[in-house]
């Protein structure tokens, strides 16, 4: 791990409606946002050491009226798989309700699609597609292999 690597997540508390709100922002999220100094700090912090700190608090902040703005349209308070865009990065985030305590938890985290080779790879996969079919292939058999082969 280098210096400008974030060693463990970061939970901020939040509220839709009157449902409490625990998110957990990945190491991956984190770095996307924080200044090399930030890091340093987030990474001296002693468990339950509470972070305050503009502007990286700002981004968490943001992150949430997002998500709260998905589950307010989608209307649920329970999310398997959800992306979102916040400042040129893609993000995932999934969450938990439970209704007894009136607790959502949501993690986010960062997605592969932020990575130059996971995008060149999806791209050649399209290419190796396309060109299959070009070549008058069955697709079903042709995606039948690629599954048993990966």
């Amino acid at each position: 791990m280098t210096s400008n690597h974030v060693k463990t997540s970061l939970l901020g508390n939040y509220k839709i409606n009157d449902v409490k709100v625990d998110i957990y922002f990945s190491p991956e999220v984190i770095e996307a946002y924080a200044s090399n100094d930030e890091i340093n700090l987030i990474n001296s912090l002693q468990t339950g050491e509470k972070y305050d700190r503009d502007p990286l608090e700002k981004h968490f902040d943001n992150i949430f009226e997002i998500v709260k703005s998905r589950v307010l349209e989608l209307e649920t308070y329970v999310m398997y798989f959800d992306n979102i865009e916040y400042e040129g990065h893609q993000l995932v985030w999934k969450s938990n309700f439970y209704e007894k305590s009136k607790l959502m938890e949501v993690g986010v985290t960062y997605s592969q699609m932020n990575c130059p080779d996971y995008q060149q790879e999806v791209a050649n996969a399209l290419q190796e597609f396309w060109d299959a079919e070009e070549r008058g292939e069955d697709m079903d058999e042709y995606i039948r292999r690629q599954f048993e082969d990966t």
